[in-house]
């Protein structure tokens, strides 16, 4: 069984719903996928260092660089 068949009010129901799909789409790409203004996301972030003291100890700076790493993959930066 048909759902729509050839009904012309169904098949204008669909049409109607298709456009207005395609409209909020594009709106929503439109608006950077939901992110308006291009917002910024704070996100707190730990590293657990375990270590001995000796030299497999990395340094703050080691962990500075990865967050910038981290921060610039997720802003699409790494390109």
């Amino acid at each position: 069984m048909e759902l729509t068949g050839n009904d012309p009010l169904k098949l204008a129901q669909i049409a109607e719903a298709d456009d207005e799909l395609e409209l909020l789409t594009a709106e929503y790409v439109a608006d950077n996928y939901g992110r308006a203004g291009g917002g910024q996301y704070v996100i707190p972030v730990v590293f657990h260092i375990i270590h001995n003291n000796g030299p497999e100890n990395i340094s703050n700076e080691q962990v500075i660089d990865a967050v910038r790493v981290l921060n610039d993959d997720f802003n699409k930066l790494n390109a």
